[in-house]
């Protein structure tokens, strides 16, 4: 597929797992406000290399990079969460989870998909190419950014696009 060098993704260590449970703890039990609470749940994962990992592309976004030439990251492109992270972190916080159940939750609810601006804002997305996140596509680049390489994703998209043209040019509405 691809040339460059992706660096695969996976679940943290147990040790990391254990780590982070800690904090959450600490967070849950803390006399902090609500809204202070959800900023600090997000902060602990938002800079893992693993955080917000992206399960697919939407093919409105795929669109968009195929009319930038696949070149650099064009501008209108996020990874929207497939569960808000709003519910999900208001969710963690409803109730003292123990270790298992909350990383479970999070796991579970962490996925995204490279998505508009305009369809994450609405909800209404296009119909979604599923990516295989192990490998390391679109991976974590800080807080919110993700990485988009000309070699790499780039060249993933045009693939995708290569694949899929026929489809996408032949739709002319969201799809859920």
């Amino acid at each position: 597929m691809a040339q460059g060098k992706l660096i695969p993704i996976s679940e943290p260590s147990s040790e990391m797992r254990n780590e982070l449970y800690k904090v959450y703890e600490s967070v849950f039990n803390s006399k902090l406000s609500q809204s202070k609470k959800e900023g600090l749940i997000d902060a602990i994962f938002m800079w893992e290399t693993w955080s917000w990992r992206v399960r697919g592309i939407s093919y409105d976004a795929l669109r968009v990079i195929k009319d930038h030439d696949f070149r650099p990251k064009p501008k209108g492109l996020v990874r929207g969460h497939v569960v808000d992270r709003v519910t999900t972190r208001r969710n963690l916080l409803k109730n003292i989870l123990n270790r298992e159940e909350w990383w479970k939750k999070f796991w579970k609810n962490d996925k995204t998909e490279i998505v508009t601006r305009e369809e994450n804002n609405t909800g209404q997305k296009s119909t979604i190419i599923e990516i295989d996140y192990s490998k390391g596509y679109f991976a974590n680049d800080g807080k919110v950014g993700f990485k988009f390489r000309k070699t790499i994703e780039g060249e993933m998209c045009r693939e995708l696009w290569d694949e899929n043209s026929d489809l996408i040019l032949g739709t002319s509405g969201v799809h859920n």
